[in-house]
């Protein structure tokens, strides 16, 4: 039996989410047990987490400078996909596999 205080592997990186529709994209990941989303930049970010592309007038907004959208329970297991308006907004990404 696994203690409760077992280290989940984090993958993290940052990325530049550019203003091409579902700009960047995270593969789905069947067993993703945390997914953080922080915006590093001064510009909105909107993204979607289940596999359809993030556009002008669809997804999750992520609020400019230090916004954030955090999954703990109910993880979503879908594509990421992001966009923004200003090409080079930079989103940091943390996900628990």
């Amino acid at each position: 039996m696994f203690a409760q205080s077992a280290a989940v592997p984090i993958h993290n990186h940052t990325v530049a989410v550019g203003t091409a529709t579902g700009g960047i994209s995270l593969l789905p990941a069947r067993f993703r047990t945390f997914l953080g989303l922080y915006n590093d930049s001064g510009n909105v970010i909107l993204c979607t987490v289940d596999d359809t592309n993030a556009t002008a007038t669809h997804g999750m907004r992520v609020p400019a400078t230090s916004g954030q959208i955090v999954f703990e329970s109910r993880v979503p297991r879908g594509s990421l996909r992001c966009y923004s308006a200003t090409d080079g907004s930079l989103l940091s990404i943390a996900e628990g596999l």
